[in-house]
């Protein structure tokens, strides 16, 4: 290379030029015997250097833990992505795709229409996950609480905990009454059919509202539209009860099968309201959440 370099230049006349001519020379042939090999260089990299993998894409495994502020934040993010699981686990022991409910062309009675079985595995599998990341958020608390000084993040940090709680609690309820649901699914007598059909809609509706309180979508304040949620859940409790009384009377039913639908909705009620109750706790200010209080109390 250099007898080349050489044999063009004249160093002696013009030694700048030579000496750039080598660089480029020589860039050139290590570029050339080089090339075979960049393949098998890269993937040694990836070997001693992975991608680095989350485990269930949280924010709160992609972020710095220097700022307990940013950490706050992302544990929040974390527990909304949290109840958009428990939806989804929820509306699919009831049969539901959770995805119809994202239609653009929504219809209640379309989506009421489609009965999607889901297999056991697949709901155990997402109760685990669900479980999972409860876990992972709380150890994570506990691990920003360690290095925060401030009564506020403190205080923060302990209010998603009570969210996280209440979110699921609400998975839990409906874990606990999977064989009951199975009961009614199955079930040939015409009121509990209607009553499974009647669950069915409560969570639906209760999960579209939910989900545009989040996305803030909802046209009232949220203060208000926590509290109609509320009133409404109640309110269907108590229209299944009327309905239940006035069904003993009409018709005969098995014991056991009426056990269960009691304790189906019972277990509705208390999902329905765990999750409205995450809900206010992620949202309402402490002003309006000593307001939720007072009302509730004086029902």
């Amino acid at each position: 290379m250099a007898w080349i370099i050489g044999d063009v230049f004249d160093f002696k006349r013009d030694i700048i030029s030579g000496l750039a001519a080598f660089a480029i020379l020589f860039k050139f042939f290590v570029a050339i015997i080089g090339f075979p090999f960049i393949g098998k260089f890269t993937k040694l990299i990836q070997k001693l250097i992975p991608e680095k993998k989350y485990e269930f894409n949280l924010h709160i495994e992609k972020i710095d833990t220097i700022v307990p502020e940013l950490c706050v934040d992302a544990m929040r993010y974390d527990a909304i992505k949290l109840i958009k699981k428990i939806f989804k686990y929820n509306l699919n022991v009831f049969d539901i795709d959770e995805s119809s409910l994202l239609d653009k062309n929504f219809e209640i009675d379309k989506v009421l229409s489609v009965q999607k079985e889901f297999e056991e595995n697949n709901l155990d599998q997402q109760y685990v996950t669900i479980k999972a990341i409860e876990e992972k958020l709380i150890t994570f608390g506990l691990h920003i609480k360690a290095k925060t000084l401030s009564v506020d993040e403190i205080q923060k940090i302990d209010a998603l905990y009570m969210t996280i709680s209440n979110e699921v609690s609400s998975a839990k309820y409906i874990k606990d009454v999977r064989l009951n649901v199975q009961n009614l699914q199955d079930s040939e007598n015409s009121f509990m059919i209607d009553r499974y059909a009647d669950f069915r809609k409560v969570l639906v509706n209760l999960y579209k509202r939910i989900s545009r309180v989040i996305d803030g979508q909802n046209d009232a304040g949220i203060f208000t539209e926590i509290v109609q949620i509320v009133k409404e859940i109640k309110d269907m409790d108590k229209q299944f009860l009327s309905s239940l009384s006035k069904g003993i009377l009409k018709e005969h039913m098995d014991f056991l099968e009426l056990a269960g639908l009691i304790n189906v909705n019972r277990y509705v009620y208390l999902s329905s309201l765990s999750l409205v109750f995450a809900l206010r706790d992620l949202f309402l200010t402490s002003k309006e959440n000593a307001i939720f209080e007072e009302l509730e109390d004086m029902k």
